[in-house]
């Protein structure tokens, strides 16, 4: 399999929510700049592979150079793609790069979009409490591969938390530049499935914490708040 220098591949996970499918891809289409990408669009509602799962089997498959793992309910502001992969170039040693957001877990949480170029190293300044959040994740496929790709063993949370540090301990930097944006709604698609009774948020968000945490200990780091 050849890799195409430059390109992006922007994966994308359908479940059962169609109309923030529709909402993310126009706003991708309308707002990214950069011309080396492709969008991969693969409807896991039927399916239901775990994330690492069907992440690890579309990333070996993929051509792209980087690979862009983005959420179906957000919606990327103009320059987003630009942003992010410009952070390759600009920095050294990086593996993982994030954009600011509306909604999400993490720092990265901010209410207003940053103006001029701005980075922060994420395990520098927090350590281990927070890795990006997985929202909107960019990263070389060739760090993706030397690290072992996403451990299959997470179900629906928590993996690419574990994914970051096992890319940290490579000697990569996972960074996040304030100045990109993407807005995010946050659990529709299993909050949809939670309200229908499918989906256990709260057991999922344990178990995969439950791992990260496994994780680090393994490595030498105590638990983490």
């Amino acid at each position: 399999m050849t890799i195409q220098k430059g390109l992006i591949d922007i994966i994308i996970l359908r479940f059962n929510t169609p109309e923030y499918d529709v909402g993310c891809v126009k706003a991708i289409i309308e707002n990214t700049k950069y011309l080396g990408y492709q969008i991969t669009l693969f409807d896991n509602y039927i399916p239901r592979f775990p994330l690492s799962e069907i992440w690890n089997i579309l990333i070996e498959n993929s051509l792209g150079e980087y690979i862009c793992l983005l959420n179906n309910d957000t919606k990327p502001a103009e320059g987003w793609l630009t942003k992010l992969v410009e952070i390759f170039e600009k920095e050294q040693g990086v593996g993982v790069v994030g954009p600011s957001t509306n909604q999400c877990r993490s720092p990265q949480k901010v209410k207003t979009p940053f103006d001029s170029y701005a980075i922060v190293d994420f395990e520098q300044t927090y350590c281990k409490i927070f890795q990006l959040s997985g929202f909107c994740i960019l990263f070389p496929k060739v760090v993706w591969s030397r690290v072992g790709g996403f451990d299959e063993e997470f179900g629906f949370y928590a993996q690419e938390n574990e994914f970051q540090h096992r890319v940290q301990m490579a000697g990569y930097r996972t960074l996040w530049r304030k100045d990109a944006y993407v807005w995010h709604a946050g659990e529709t698609s299993i909050g949809k499935e939670a309200k229908e009774g499918r989906f256990d948020i709260a057991e999922e968000r344990k178990r995969g914490n439950l791992l990260y945490q496994q994780a680090l200990r393994r490595d030498g780091f105590g638990d983490q708040d």
